[in-house]
């Protein structure tokens, strides 16, 4: 090929540019081959080459948008490909609903609406939690592993060895060197938000220390660059938990035998934290379960009594099967339990979108109470705001009108049902850092009533967790929402003061035996409609309150909140809250001992609460490392690498070992700042004491001294009593 305008078009095609003559002499080139001026004036038509566009650096991000698109697009198809050989199949035995449409599609899988099956399959990956060794069939598709090579290699540093079990979704933070982020919103979202499997944890998760500015402060100063690997296989193990593995399974499990099922019941009722809180009444629950039992040739079309019944069925196995040895225990305890969970979520559309009652909230709620054991995918999110919405759509959160002629009983039920859920739902959402899906302003339900036939009152404790409850949800709202970090320093330091007044309030209202210091001995002499459960809830729930209004302040990454021109008083105020979230962490950690750790422990009980704690305490040994009690510090740290260490034993699925890593951090840190303290070469190098030893707020000054007093003398508790050499932190007048 020559290149000349000839062999590249015919004589009839016009070209792009004049030609060779035309530009020479000025005059309008027809531009065919050759033109009009060059035949009329018998010169030779040339065209000068016309070089072909190389794409402008503006064409790159259009581009690479393209081919991330078509990554995904590809992934996309892949994935529902493997969703339509699973959902083809038979939906498993469950009951034939009332509408023959309905039986028609049962029994017909392959005529289901594409509603129903986008319905069950959204949740995109499922577990099952059966066996840790199963594989998921996308991760080991060639395929998806060349796809995702090209697509993370060049935003994500590799990973080291591979410590996890479950899938791993590359998706969140990379932090290159050098590289801090000074946004005032802390968020576990800085990175990749749009990939397939991230989730939003907002500044008030416990992964707010995985954001950039928590790896940039804990790196710099823990002087451990690796930090950022350690934080981001925590996101990744938090995130894997958050979803299904598979979808639900095509065959099903048997309905149990009736002495059985009266077994499972009877374990549900007695031990569940859910049904301690009132929400199934027993009475009926049991009238009901033996009518089903009665009408054997009967099919049952509630599928909300469907969902309730096996999800009582679940969590009932799991809890009466909780002293099966260590090594059989989420394989077979939580397997077994899984597949009547699998059943009653089966009907989760039909709970949402067919005409359904208040049982269909009591299902969702205990699918959701359910979804927060310790072997269970965390789905309680989702669960619960479906749960919430149906609870608004039937009025549950407005006081019965006196024209609907509720009995009595019929309206303490509903009351129950809403509370009950309600404190679910406001602590998923603080726990993820997630907003709410109600407003309290639009509540009028009262609280339930503690008055007796005789007219005398029972001590009840749901009352007291509603409450705290409430104030969770205020702490929520005035401290983590977006307009709260639009505040000033002096409101939100009023804003603190005033959460703070309202908790301890709402403290010294608590029984002698249900205070968050009384000893654990002392527990045993509660009344006998107190569980244990709401014991720890109480105790864990305070404590945890504590550092949810003071973390704003001592999370040294929340600092451009506050800006450059932080003032003594705001110092102080920092110093202060320092200690009080250190001390409620100390507690915390100090009844990890407490925890009996089975298939059925609740999240917040065995992990949520724990982790904050081991948290906050790595924080405070980083912020003063010099202080007398660090050492004991990282004893508490120990115990925390300890109680997670237990949590592995059970299952190594749920293995954490970010605790580890940090006690070891932390444990690091101290030991350099002694051996600078001590080394020769410091007394002539004060400069080399770049620590601080003692907290500001330990230092003289009278603005603020009555402050001080109460807040250390609130949460103080008995942690001096537990480590001696505590007593040595603070001097005895202050």
């Amino acid at each position: 090929m020559d290149g000349s305008p000839e062999a590249e078009s015919g004589p009839d095609r016009r070209q792009a540019l004049a030609c060779s003559y035309c530009r020479i002499e000025k005059i309008k080139c027809s531009r065919t081959n050759p033109c009009e001026n060059c035949m009329d004036r018998g010169e030779e038509c040339t065209y000068p080459l016309v070089k072909r566009r190389v794409g402008s650096k503006r064409d790159k991000p259009r581009k690479a948008l393209e081919e991330r698109l078509a990554r995904m697009e590809f992934l996309l198809q892949l994935s529902n490909s493997e969703n339509a050989a699973t959902s083809s199949a038979n939906r498993e035995q469950r009951p034939e609903f009332s509408t023959s449409a309905q039986s028609a599609e049962m029994q017909n899988p392959e005529s289901q609406s594409p509603f129903s099956s986008a319905m069950l399959n959204d949740s995109g990956e499922i577990m099952d939690g059966i066996s840790t060794a199963e594989v998921d069939p996308l991760k080991d598709h060639p395929s998806f592993h060349s796809q995702m090579t090209q697509e993370t290699s060049h935003t994500l540093p590799p990973l080291p060895a591979p410590t996890l079990t479950r899938p791993q979704h590359l998706t969140h933070h990379t932090l290159p060197e050098g590289v801090q982020d000074s946004s005032p919103h802390v968020e576990c979202a800085d990175l990749l938000g749009t990939e397939v499997g991230w989730e939003y944890h907002g500044p008030t998760s416990f992964l707010s220390i995985c954001s950039i500015p928590g790896i940039a402060w804990v790196s710099e100063s823990s002087g451990e660059p690796g930090f950022f690997e350690t934080a981001k296989t925590l996101v990744l193990n938090i995130d894997s938990r958050l979803k299904m593995r598979r979808n639900l399974r095509r065959e099903t499990i048997a309905e149990p035998d009736e002495d059985t099922a009266w077994k499972w019941c009877k374990a549900y009722f007695e031990h569940s934290f859910d049904a301690s809180l009132g929400l199934v009444s027993q009475q009926h629950f049991e009238t009901r379960l033996r009518h089903h039992f009665a009408q054997r040739d009967v099919t049952d079309d509630d599928p909300a009594w469907y969902a309730l019944r096996n999800t009582v069925y679940a969590s009932g196995y799991r809890l009466s099967s909780s002293n099966m040895p260590y090594s059989n225990m989420f394989g077979e305890i939580h397997g077994q339990a899984w597949r009547y969970f699998e059943k009653a979520f089966s009907v989760h559309t039909e709970l949402l979108y067919c005409d359904t009652g208040l049982t269909a909230v009591q299902a969702l709620t205990s699918m959701s109470f359910f979804a927060e054991g310790l072997g269970s995918p965390s789905l309680g999110y989702m669960l619960s705001s479906c749960a919430m919405r149906l609870a608004q759509a039937k009025g549950l959160h407005r006081q019965p009108a006196q024209s609907w002629n509720l009995p009595q009983a019929e309206q303490q039920h509903r009351i129950r049902l809403f509370w009950t859920l309600y404190i679910l739902e406001k602590h998923i959402s603080y726990r993820s850092g997630r907003p709410s899906i109600i407003d309290d302003d639009d509540i009028s339900c009262s609280l339930p009533s503690t008055q007796l036939a005789d007219n005398t009152t029972y001590t009840d404790s749901f009352i007291y967790i509603v409450q705290h409850a409430r104030i969770s949800s205020r702490i929520a709202k005035q401290l983590a929402s977006g307009k709260s970090f639009r505040q000033t320093h002096a409101k939100i330091l009023e804003v603190i003061q005033e959460l703070n007044t309202e908790l301890q309030e709402w403290r010294d209202s608590l029984p002698s035996f249900l205070q968050p210091d009384a000893p654990t001995t002392r527990h045993e002499k509660r009344p006998r409609n107190i569980n244990m459960y709401h014991v720890m809830y109480l105790r864990y729930a305070y404590y945890g309150s504590v550092m949810a209004i003071h973390c704003i302040l001592t999370h040294p990454w929340n600092s451009s909140l506050f800006g450059s021109g932080q003032t003594a008083a705001l110092h102080s105020h920092i110093s202060i809250s320092s200690h009080v979230v250190v001390n409620a962490a100390r507690s915390i950690i100090l009844d990890t001992n407490a925890i009996h750790v089975d298939a059925s422990t609740p999240i917040w009980l065995a992990f949520y609460f724990p982790l904050v704690s081991a948290i906050n305490i790595f924080i405070y040994t980083l912020k003063y490392p010099a202080l007398p009690t660090a050492s004991s510090d990282l004893a508490l740290l120990d115990i925390a690498t300890g109680h997670f260490s237990r949590l592995e034993l059970v299952s190594p699925d749920i293995a954490l070992p970010f605790v580890r890593e940090i006690a070891r951090l932390a444990r690091a840190t101290v030991e350099c700042v002694n051996k600078v303290a001590t080394s020769p070469s410091s007394l002539l190098r004060p400069d080399l004491q770049a620590f601080p030893v003692t907290p500001p707020f330990l230092q003289n000054s009278e603005d603020n001294t009555s402050l001080k007093e109460d807040m250390l003398e609130l949460y103080s508790d008995n942690w001096s009593t537990m480590f001696p050499c505590l007593n040595d932190e603070f001097p005895r007048n202050y």
